[in-house]
Order: structure tokens, then sequence, then C-alpha cells
């Protein structure tokens, strides 16, 4: 590190001047969102502060990660990476310490909005991560590690693509990235790539009896990357893509809809439904949730509302959600494990916003047409579930 000082012609600086410096870049990130509570027939002042207190405490924490492996070199960043056995340090940006299964729905939206220009060389980031180390990661910690299902990254760098945050001369990169995610099968180990792709893409989802885990989870959420990819490929101009792996993301939900429920269910290879669904039980096909959170995929609204019945079906079943008894089943994991207390004591039935799969549920129903459903609930979800010293839950790389 000293070397590298030397040659970038940095000089030392005391603590005082540091921390000052900390602070102004702070204040710079923090004071693009501005709050102004309202007391007006609202909050009392008390309440509005508290608000204002929360929403920036959690803005602090969803800048703090993913975090940077890269410093200053004589002719740019540079990094020592964890992927591919290189030695010695490499050039260009890298990134680590996140979890897309935690972020993607809410970190990387509120980045591409209000952090843009950050979110640039974030995802440049993972590209050298892919670049390197030959697929992206799914949980990096530092380098690749098997954690939680799905390939999220893929939402990630596809809504970099579509909003046009990606630089030109990436966008080759980027969609090697997400088109080898999309079709080429998973090596060994599950740090990378679809696990159960060859059974996805051979039956339209993951069947309960081909020997893959979290067969619903791991199909909607193969889904989501699908679609989001398939919006990436519109954007680069690959037509056929697009429409294949559109395709196969609305088959995907089509499959595992199970009508007499209004809930996603497991599904053998010959086309039934699992006949026994406790709808309240954990784990099995289920990553960390049971049917409830993971039957509302929020990719295509449209779609969902379709297989409801309509979007007063689908509203139905989402406020059927935040009725029902705060029960739970441990199930597959033959324990209870902590986000089923916590869904428990947020008391608002089956919605369970201390974990990630539930996060969007709410917002479903401002997209189908229910604004006012959506706000009173997300109001209550602030009352219950955030303070200003604590969340309801996995507060997972700044994700809540």
């Amino acid at each position: 590190r000293g070397e590298g000082d030397h040659a970038t012609g940095a000089t030392p600086r005391s603590f005082s001047d540091v921390r000052l410096e900390s602070e102004d870049e702070w204040n710079a990130l923090l004071s693009r969102a501005k709050v102004t509570p309202s007391t007006k027939d609202g909050p009392t002042p008390a309440a509005a502060a508290r608000d204002v207190t929360i929403f920036y405490t959690g803005l602090y924490r969803a800048l703090t990660f993913p975090r940077r492996l890269d410093e200053p070199g004589a002719n740019g960043p540079v990094h020592w990476s964890p992927y591919g056995g290189r030695r010695g340090p490499a050039p260009g940006t890298l990134v680590t310490d996140n979890g897309f299964w935690d972020t993607f729905r809410t970190v990387y939206p509120l980045l591409a909005l209000l952090y843009p220009d950050h979110l640039a060389w974030i995802v440049e980031g993972w590209l050298t991560a892919f670049k390197e180390g030959g697929w992206i990661p799914k949980w990096a910690s530092p380098g690749y590690r098997n954690s939680m299902v799905g390939t999220y990254g893929d939402v990630v760098i596809a809504e970099a693509v579509v909003k046009g945050v990606l630089p030109d001369s990436e966008k080759q990169t980027a969609w090697a990235a997400l088109k080898k995610d999309a079709y080429d099968e998973a090596p060994p180990g599950g740090s990378v790539g679809k696990v159960g792709l060859g059974h996805y893409d051979r039956y339209g989802y993951i069947p309960n009896d081909v020997g893959v885990s979290d067969c619903v989870s791991r199909t909607i959420d193969f889904a989501h990357a699908d679609w989001a990819t398939a919006n990436a490929a519109e954007a680069l101009g690959q037509s056929q893509d697009a429409a294949k792996l559109r395709r196969r993301a609305t088959g995907a939900v089509e499959h595992l809809f199970d009508s007499s429920t209004g809930l996603m269910r497991p599904k053998s290879r010959d086309g039934r439904f699992a006949a026994r669904f406790p709808t309240t039980r954990w784990g099995d096909g289920y990553t960390e949730g049971s049917a409830w959170h993971h039957s509302f995929p929020p990719f295509d609204v449209e779609l969902l509302a379709r297989l409801h019945g309509g979007k007063d079906k689908l509203r139905a079943k989402i406020l059927q959600m935040v009725a029902e008894p705060s029960t739970f089943e441990s199930g597959g994991y033959g324990q209870t494990i902590h986000e089923m207390r916590e869904m428990r004591a947020l008391a608002m039935g089956q919605y369970g916003h201390n974990n990630q799969p539930c996060h969007h549920v709410l917002w479903l129903l401002a997209l189908a047409g229910y604004p006012d459903d959506a706000n009173r609930l997300i109001r209550e979800v602030i009352d219950r579930g955030y303070g200003v010293d604590f969340y309801a839950g996995d507060e997972d790389n700044g994700e809540m």
C-alpha cells in the first residue's frame, strides 16, 4: 500500500482532516434524497422526526455495501482478485460483500434512481468478477460462495443495461455474463449459475422429484432472472433470446400456480401437484419461507392478476395474506429458525417483512390499482417493523 501511495502521489493527512472529508462525502450522498415530513393531518412532529431518522439511517446502511476491493493505482484502479487463481495486482474495479438474493429488490433499484454514477462502477466491479472467474457471483465474500438460490445478479446487471447505466464499452461483457447464466449448466458446488437449469429448461419448472432442493423458490427465482435478462436482450438487440427467455419466465409461473389455493405449489415431473400442501410449512420447496412468501413474483403483474382471475382477486389474496394467523410449521428446516419467530412477532399474518422474499408484495397492490391498500399496509409495516434502533428482522447488506 505504501508503494501505491508513493506512485499516486498520495500525501499524509491528519485523522481530523480525513474525518471532515468523510463527513462531507456522506452529507453529499445522503442529501440526494430530500425528505420533508408533513404533520398536517398526519404524524405528530415527534413521529415525523422518528420517520426521518429511520429513513436516513436506512439510506446510510444501503450505501455501505457492496465494498470496493480495488484501490488507486498509477494508471487507474487496481485490485487483488479472489477469482481465477490470479497472483499479483490486476487492473480495474472490483467489488465484494453482497448477496444478490437480499439486495436486488431494494438496494439496487435505489442506486439506479439516486446514485446511477455509483451503480455504474459497482456493476463494472461485478463484471470484473465475471471476466476473472467466468460467472456472475451469487454471494461474493470476497469470491464465489454457495449461499441462497437463484441468480439475482442477472437482475442487477440487466437493470443497469436497460436504464443506461453501463457505458457502451461494458455492454458486450454484460450480455456475455447474462447469457451464460441463462443457458449454461452450473458447475458443481452451487456457488455460481442456476442449479437445476437442465430440469427447468426441460419441464418448464423444477420438479419436486428430481433431487433439486427449494424447487418452487428456484423456479420463481430463475423466472425472474429470465424476465430481466429478456429486457436486457431487447435493449441490446438480441430479439430471439428476449422472446425465448420471456416465454420461459411466463411458463414457469404458469406451471407452478395452483388455482385451487392461489399459491405456487410443488409439482412432480409428470405434472401432478404435491398432494400434501400445508401452506404455512416452511422449507421443502421454499427457501426461508412457505408458499405464502414465494407466490407473488413481481416481474409481470398482469400475468399474476390473470392467473388469480383478475386484479381484484389478486388484491383479495394479498389482503388474505396479511389477515391469516401468523402461524408456521418448521417443516423441512426441522427446527424453528429466527425468520419464523420474527414473522410471528411482526403479527401481520403470513406477510413476513422481516425477510427478503416478501419485501415487494405490498407494492403489488399499488401496481394492481389499489394504492390506498398499499399505503395503509406499508405505513403499518413502518410503524411495526422499524425503529430508530431496530429492524423487524434480516437487515442484510442494507436491504431493509
